[in-house]
């Protein structure tokens, strides 16, 4: 065991056995795995002796890595340790809403890997209920996928159960064609039609097909919904002439109408909303001329409504007015064009291509990806958020959205050139992302993607930030695997570094050490072949690089321990600890031939 770590907070590493929830020892299965990706990593290979034993020399200037997996293992490992909120079953630093992403992109990650965290689901399935994301229709369709996806990696009943009645109160309160001639409802209180609510709602519909029948439904009782849906939102106007999405609809101008329902329409406006609809000056001030009735813009349901409008004008069938004239003034508001507008659509698109197999569903999906590579990205196309960099706590998990569901567009994908485009842009965003946007402070993620940036420590990061980079490396992970180089010091896993059969090799360890200090050290040592780091949930940071030279050659302000072990294959999973492995164009690696 390695000694002189101090003030490091770790959990005890099990995994379960799936769907018993009994504890295993991972270490075989640990270095099988690293030893798997570490023999694919390289290019070539060549032997010499070295004293009596008998050691490969690995060579190489680049190698051929889903590096991903692991950054995506690592990050998880500490969103679980450090923000995981046991008490509540939401995140720490996070929107509840956010909390439902979040579950799902661990899912994702346990799809990746047969991870222990996947105990966390039941612990946030029995501290939540179906109204945990919020008070409006698209908070609780988020924490619906959530449960699915939880329930496709964790074949849990209750999973899939909570999912069907979240959908079974949206489709009661939420749906209606009073409004814009149908679609979803943002909230109880808001009959705002936005595209978020009605993308999740398409989504949420294929994402349940398969289970309709288990779920007692008739089996196309979720497909028939999706069509629905999908035949509203085309038709809606809300994808605009460039493919992409903007945020909403809006009544169409007043001014054309009858009294009546010019009336109407103001009040209406008023009640949808305080902030997405802005009624101009102008326009107010001719409505307080027109009519005496303006003055009460500020009723506070419709049926004051209509008894005000009956009372101004007593003549029309003022109920007959307002449900036609709502349900065909609806146009694009030309609101934002966020990025997790233009994600949710697509996989919803592609299932519902799988389902019913048009074409024209997989078209539209790749064009609304094509616009976003073109209009949503900085000038090295890396994605942008339309706020950045000063984009609220919601708009912060916005590009993880589009990421996540770009990747199960991919799955669909079948042109060649598309899915080398797609596979290439996920790919650039995380070689930005994970070699110059993590806070060693904390090992956090920030807002900013673009390697441009030249703050890695931002202020705006969380665990909202961070969950949406989690969201890349594991969309990244899914595809095919491409030769990447992010720096000289490669991620190897989760935990210490050892070797197959867990022993360690000779090290200096050095106690509350930051990882630049840690690197630069490793640098310097020509013996070096790997180092670990330590940082506990607090910021208290420790180091051990694993190395070939000898005691005399231990740096000023560390310790050196001995160890049997003279090479590097794999890690032993310990929470909060990243293992790197050295490489650049005449790295070595030093593996023991039997």
């Amino acid at each position: 065991m390695d000694k002189g770590v101090t003030n490091i907070t770790t959990t005890s590493q099990r995994t379960l056995e799936i769907g018993t929830g009994t504890p295993r020892e991972t270490s075989k299965i640990a270095w099988k795995l690293s030893m798997l990706r570490l023999f694919f990593f390289t290019t070539t290979t060549f032997i010499v002796l070295l004293l009596p034993s008998i050691i490969t020399i690995v060579t190489s200037s680049t190698f051929s890595t889903n590096e991903a997996v692991s950054w995506a293992e690592v990050t998880a490992s500490r969103l679980v340790s450090c923000y995981c909120n046991q008490l509540s079953g939401l995140w720490r630093n996070e929107l509840p809403w956010q909390s439902g992403n979040t579950l799902e992109t661990l899912a994702n990650f346990v799809s990746l890997l047969d991870s222990p965290l996947r105990y966390v689901f039941y612990q946030t399935f029995i501290k939540t209920d179906i109204f945990v994301g919020g008070n409006c229709y698209d908070d609780h369709q988020w924490w619906l996928l959530g449960w699915i996806q939880a329930y496709s990696v964790d074949p849990n009943i209750n999973y899939l159960h909570r999912a069907a009645d979240i959908y079974d109160i949206v489709v009661k309160r939420a749906w209606n064609t009073r409004q814009c001639g149908g679609g979803i409802h943002w909230c109880p209180l808001n009959s705002y039609k936005n595209a978020i609510t009605n993308e999740l709602f398409l989504i949420s519909s294929m994402r349940l097909h398969p289970y309709a029948t288990l779920l007692g439904k008739s089996s196309t009782y979720y497909l028939d919904w999706a069509l629905k849906e999908w035949q509203w939102f085309e038709n809606s106007g809300m994808i605009n002439n460039d493919y992409l999405i903007n945020d909403g609809l809006r009544l169409q101008s007043c001014h054309i109408m009858s009294d009546a329902a010019y009336l109407f329409c103001y009040i209406e406006r008023f009640l949808l909303s305080h902030t997405r609809y802005h009624i101009s000056a102008i326009e107010l001030e001719y409505c307080f001329r027109k009519k005496k009735a303006c003055e009460k813009l500020a009723v506070h349901n419709q049926s004051e409504t209509i008894n005000l409008l009956t009372e101004q004008f007593p003549e029309r069938d003022h109920r007959r007015d307002a449900d036609s004239l709502i349900s065909k003034t609806c146009v694009n508001n030309n609101g934002t064009t966020w990025t997790y507008n233009q994600g949710v659509i697509l996989s919803g698109l592609a299932l519902l291509y799988n389902a019913t197999n048009n074409a024209t569903l997989i078209s539209i999906a790749q064009k609304i990806a094509d616009a976003v590579i073109q209009r949503l990205t900085y000038s090295n196309g890396i994605l942008k958020e339309p706020c950045e960099p000063t984009c609220d706590n919601d708009q912060k998990l916005f590009k993880g959205i589009f990421v996540r569901h770009l990747s199960y567009l991919l799955l669909y994908v079948t042109d060649t050139f598309q899915r080398q485009k797609y596979t290439s842009f996920l790919q650039q965003n995380a070689m930005s992302l994970w070699s110059t946007n993590r806070c060693e402070l904390d090992e956090l993620f920030g807002l900013v993607w673009n390697n441009e940036s030249s703050n890695s420590c931002e202020s705006s990061r969380n665990t909202a930030t961070t969950s949406a980079g989690l969201d890349l490396m594991i969309s990244v992970a899914r595809v095919e695997p491409q030769t990447i180089t992010s720096s000289n010091w490669m991620l190897l896993g989760l935990g210490n570094c050892v070797d197959y059969e867990n022993f360690t090799m000779p090290n200096f360890y050095r106690n509350e050490v930051n990882e630049s200090v840690c690197r630069m050290t490793a640098n310097e040592d020509s013996g070096a072949v790997a180092y670990d780091y330590h940082l506990n949930c607090i910021g208290v940071g420790f180091c051990r690089i694993r190395t070939l030279s000898d005691r005399h050659q231990t740096p000023s302000g560390w310790t050196y321990e001995n160890g049997t072990a003279r090479y590097v294959t794999c890690t032993d999973k310990m929470a909060l600890a990243n293992c790197f492995l050295r490489r650049n164009q005449t790295s070595r690696y030093y593996l023991l031939k039997n």
